[in-house]
Formats: structure tokens, sequence, C-alpha cells
């Protein structure tokens, strides 16, 4: 076979078997039944193991500053949903979309469901666990601590705090040296000490070396408990050893000289009881005189905890110590609540610790409630608006004012640093302060009355000289007032021209309401006065009729229908409450001739006279003359008189009338016997 042929199927063998091994590897990275994620990426830390498909429990471990962690899980088939338990409770978020949940210390498990259509599902668990607190900014330690007698146990660890060690009756003191790049107190607290030797008492002896920090406050204390062999011809064991609080390790037993007991954080002092098992025998505490069977208070230090000495002296000198370490817990963080209630209203949405925000509403007439949080630890202490509240008990009232009213309900936790807040915001609701109803005893409001119009205007005629106004409030219970004056009703007087009336709705605690009317009262009209049926020239004077009309008069008012000169009432009538009035009456049957008028008097509604006049003339023959509405009409024929005209230019006719009239009369008087003689 040729070289060439030879490096070319060479070649083909090698990338079949390249392209094999690839698809292999990625068979095996895939290697899952069913749904599964193609991604899954987290906000802090990192995966591990790194992610891969086919991998579904992963671990993430992060600092202690870290307390809310995010995971985006995104499906490999887009038809697959997603489920998630977040820590609280299960969420269906969108594939790709981030998941928030909250840390607390320790392990934090997440579950990741993914199911496709088939209903077949596969579950993917991340474990988040937060990391302890930091140690302290100071940690002060020693580097070395030797015993001049006796050994050590345990061998030294700068990080061990707690040694004993035990030498003969024969031995009566010891020397403790102690190294540290800070400061270094040795101290016996029984008794004096001498540089860092010790006198040794039978029994325990408590011996401790105190390493003070640059800050002059942190502090690490070791304890060296040494016990001297007692003298074996005095018995001063102790029969009782009981503390108030925590548990004595081991049990006691008056052969054990060396106790410890851890009591809660918050436990800041105890009582330490001892008898000793001779009655004769005395007893002291940290070298100060303890009874028998008396309890003795004593303090517990936090950093370090607290050791005290009890010392049992025989008569005959010989003695022995018990020695007991007493630690407290660390404070606890836990600034959680179980439950947040109201004493009105109800919470959205439904208490959950993990809520930060929620709101209430209630009525108008809640001027205050009470908040109530329960906490999770008891130790914790927690505050409404800044004052503290005993968990489970209400705190003092909130006051509320109308509209939304922020409460905060903060809790601190034992360690006085941890703490969490919520905020209850009530909404007081306004009062309905609206008016159901509001009327006038004249014209009309514009626009026509609505509840929800405040402002009004009214026009009312001249002749209204007050208005009655009565108004309803939707709440019967709240106040009104109309001008000021208190009640549903009110009569206002109203001058010519422009007054606003305010109408008032007050709720029970001072919110009020105001609706105005603008009410114009029109000044006085001029009066209307017409003659509607007149006399007209050439009809007979005698029972003439005559007809006058009025409007815009006053109501009540005496209207008059006279003839003059000699005045002569033709009639009258008072004016009737709309105002006109219609007079009709006759001249006289017998109207003299000469010049006549007729007036027609009455008021105007401010009270003013008015009148209209028709003058006319009457003739010799009963006729009607001139007539006028305008003014006085001259009589024109000659020797009458004239009834309302002056005579006096007319005197000369007047008297040729008369003459000529005479000698008419002897004329017809002169034919009338001629005519009987005939």
């Amino acid at each position: 076979m040729p070289v060439s042929l030879r490096r070319s199927l060479a070649l083909a063998l090698s990338l079949v078997l390249g392209v094999a091994m690839s698809l292999g590897a990625v068979s095996a990275a895939q290697a899952i039944p069913g749904p599964a994620l193609s991604g899954l990426t987290i906000s802090t830390g990192s995966l591990n193991p790194g992610f891969s498909s086919g991998v579904t429990n992963y671990d993430v471990t992060v600092p202690f500053e870290v307390t809310s962690f995010s995971f985006t899980p995104t499906a490999a088939d887009a038809s697959s949903t997603l489920s998630v338990w977040d820590g609280n409770g299960n969420v269906a978020p969108a594939s790709g979309t981030a998941v928030n949940a909250i840390l607390r210390l320790g392990a934090n498990s997440f579950f990741i469901t993914v199911t496709d259509a088939s209903a077949a599902s596969t579950q993917y668990s991340i474990t988040v666990t937060r990391s302890a607190p930091p140690a302290p900014a100071y940690d002060p330690r020693l580097s070395s601590l030797t015993v001049s007698a006796g050994i050590l146990s345990p061998v030294f660890d700068p990080a061990v705090t707690s040694y004993s060690v035990a030498v003969p009756y024969a031995t009566n003191s010891i020397t403790l040296s102690a190294t540290s790049s800070d400061a270094v107190t040795i101290a016996n607290p029984s008794r004096p000490m001498t540089g860092g030797t010790s006198f040794l008492q039978v029994g325990g002896n408590l011996l401790q070396v105190t390493v003070t920090a640059v800050d002059g406050t942190t502090t690490r204390t070791y304890d060296v408990f040494v016990t001297r062999d007692s003298a074996p011809t005095a018995n001063v064991d102790l029969d009782v050893l009981a503390l108030s609080a925590g548990t004595l390790t081991p049990a006691f037993d008056p052969a054990v000289t060396t106790y410890t007991a851890t009591v809660p954080y918050a436990v800041r002092s105890l009582q330490i009881t001892a008898s000793p098992a001779d009655v004769a025998n005395d007893m002291t505490i940290n070298n100060l005189p303890m009874a028998d069977g008396v309890a003795a208070t004593v303090t517990v230090n936090y950093n370090g905890g607290s050791g005290y000495a009890i010392r049992v002296v025989a008569a005959n000198g010989a003695e022995k110590s018990y020695s007991v370490q007493i630690t407290r817990d660390p404070p606890s963080t836990d600034a959680d609540l179980t439950g947040l209630s109201l004493s009105e209203g109800t919470l959205s949405p439904v208490f959950a610790n993990v809520e930060t925000a929620y709101t209430a509403t209630v009525p108008y007439l809640t001027t205050a409630v009470t908040v109530t949080p329960t906490v999770a630890d008891i130790t914790a202490i927690a505050r409404v608006n800044g004052h503290d509240v005993v968990s489970g008990t209400p705190s003092q009232a909130v006051a509320l004012s109308v509209g939304a009213n922020a409460i905060v309900v903060e809790v601190t936790a034992e360690d006085g640093v941890t703490t969490t807040s919520r905020t209850v915001t009530v909404t007081r609701e306004a009062p309905e302060l609206r008016l159901s109803d509001l009327t006038v005893s004249d014209g009309a409001l514009s626009p026509a009355f609505d509840a929800d119009t405040a402002a009004y205007t009214l026009t009312v005629p001249y002749l209204v000289t007050s208005l009655d106004v009565t108004a309803t409030a939707f709440e019967s219970a709240w106040g009104l007032t109309i001008d000021g004056d208190a009640g549903g009703f009110a009569s206002i007087p109203l001058a010519v021209g422009t007054h606003t009336v305010t109408v008032t709705v007050t709720a029970l605690y001072g919110e009020s309401l105001d609706y105005t009317i603008e009410v114009t009262r029109e000044v006085a009209p001029t009066p209307q006065l017409a003659f509607t049926t007149g006399l007209t020239a050439g009809q007979s004077a005698g029972n003439a009729p005559i007809v006058v009309s009025g409007a815009d008069l006053l109501p009540g008012g005496a209207a008059t229908l006279t003839m003059h000169s000699t005045p002569v009432v033709l009639t009258t009538a008072l004016v009737p409450g709309s105002a006109a009035v219609t007079l009709s009456a006759h001249l006289p049957a017998s109207v003299p001739a000469g010049a006549h008028r007729v007036v027609f008097d009455t008021f105007a509604q401010d009270g003013t006279p008015v009148s209209a006049t028709i003058w006319f003339t009457v003739l010799r023959d009963g006729t009607i003359g001139a007539v006028s509405l305008a003014g006085p009409v001259a009589y024109t024929e000659a020797a009458l008189a004239a009834t309302g005209v002056d005579a006096a230019s007319d005197a000369t006719s007047a008297l040729l009338l008369v003459l000529l009239g005479g000698g008419l009369i002897a004329l017809g008087r002169s034919a009338r016997r001629r005519a009987r003689r005939a």
C-alpha cells in the first residue's frame, strides 16, 4: 500500500475516533433522563461542583456578611416549567428569572424542580452555608504559659483557656510565668500574690492570667486550677455545692474539686450555695466569708467566663478548695417575629416573618391602634415606634391621623447588633362630610343640588327679604351650621345685593366641609302701569268704561282709580301676591263738560308711591273730546266751567255762551206760545 494512502487512512481514523470520544463526553455530561436545566447561576460564591446539567446537587459557601442570595435556573426545554422552594414556600419563576432568598446562619437548602409536558420531573438542590461571624477585631492570646510545680493539663495551647495542675500537700506555693505580645496580669482571686507566685491552700486554687488587648477593653482570661493535696487527717469536704442557674459538670461529688457550668447569655449573676461536711469548718468564696447553706451572689462575665473558688478550712489548718468555672453562652442573633397583629384592621398581606411591609385600613372613628409583636426568641427586644413592647402584649396606643400612618416595628436580637424592621401603614378613612340634601325656600339652586358639588348660586326677587335654607348630612351624627347657626335649618335675612350663605358639615374630630350658596336679591323693579282700556274721542262720557293694569307692584298695597278735579273714587283694590293688579271702573253717569283726569294710584315694591294718569275733556253734548296719556288737554268749548281745569282765561267766552243760551231759550219759549195760540 502506498505511503500516501496509509497516511490518509490514518488521518481519517483519527478524526472518527475524536468525534466518537467527543460525543461520548457530551453524552456523559448530559447523562440525565427526563427534563433538565441548561443553566444555573448564583449571585454570590461558586457552585461546587461547577454546573453541569447532569449534576443535581450543589454546595455553596458564603461569608457571614452575606444575608441574601439569588439563583437563576434555566430550563433546557422552553416548554418545561420550574417550581422552586426558596426557603419559605414554593414559587414558580419563569425560566431564566432570578429567585431571591434570605440566608440564615448555617445551612440553607433550596430546591429546583423541572417538569416537562409529560409531567416527568427532575429536582436539583443548592445547599448554601452562611459562615459564622468573624472573630473579634482583637484577639489577645498568650504565647507561653508555664508553672514552677506540677504539669499543665492539657498541654499549653493559646486557644485553650482552662488548665489544671496537681501538686502534693507539701507544695505550698507555685509560680506562673506567662508571655504575650499584649499586656499580661496574673492574679489569685482568693489571696494576694507576689509577682507570679501564689500561696497554695489545700484543695483547689484558682490562678488567673488575663491578657488585655491594645484597645484596653478586649480581654482573654486563662484559668489555672491548682489542686494541692489536703492533709490526710481533716475532713474538709463539701457535702453541698449548687448553682441557681446552669448545671454543674460533672455532677457534684465531694471528692471532685473542679467544676464547670454554662448559663444563658442573659444570666449576668447567679447564686452559689455550699455547705461543709463538718459544720465546724470555715468557708470562703474568692477569699470572702461564705456562710453555711447561705446563697452567695456572684457575677458572670461573658468574654472568658468567671471562676470562683470555694475554700474549706478545718480547725487544724487543713484546707480544701473547690473551683467552679462559669461560662455564659454567646448572645442570640435571632431578631425574627412569629406574630404581628393590630387591635383594629387586618394586616395585608397576612403576617409572615419575611414580609417587611404591611398595610391596614380602619374606619374614621378609629383614632388609635395598638400593635402586638411576638418575638421568636424571648431574649430579643421589640419596639413599636421606638417604645419597648413586651413580646405578645399590645403596645401603647398609636394615635392615627386621617390618611396614611406609618408604624415601625423593630426587633433587636440579644446581641444588641442584629435587628429587623417592619413597617405597618395604617390608613384611617376620611369622614363622609357630604350633604345628602340642600334646599332653599325661594328660587332654584344653580346648578341643581349634587352631593359632590360644593358651590351654588341663587337669584331671588326683590320681594324676598329672607331665605330659609335646609341642609341634611349623609352622616347624621356630624354637626351642621348654616351661616354660623347650629342645626340643619336657618332663616337668612337678605339685603339687596349678593350674600354668601355657608353651610358647614363638621365631623366628630373637627374635620369639616363647606358648601356655599351665593344669593343675589334683585333690586326693586320699576312698576309697569298702563291704561289697557282708555277713553276715545266721540264716545259718550257717562258710564264710559276705563281699565288700568299695573305690574311689579307692592303686594298688599292699595290701588285706587280716582277721577278729578273733585275727587271721585271710581274703584279701589289691594294688590295681590302676584304683584300685578287690574282695576276696571266706569265714569260717573253724568260727567260735566270740561277738562278731567283719571288717576291710578298705588305703590312700587320698595314702598314708593307711583301713579298713572289719563287726561280727557267732556263736551257739552256729553261726549269725550280730547284724550291724552302724556299730559293735560284744554277744554275748548266756551261758557262752561271745566272740571279740573283753570277757567279764568275763558271767562269772556263763557259769558257770551251764557247770553247766547239765554236768547235761544227766550226764542224757544216765544215759538211755543205762538204755536198754542194757533
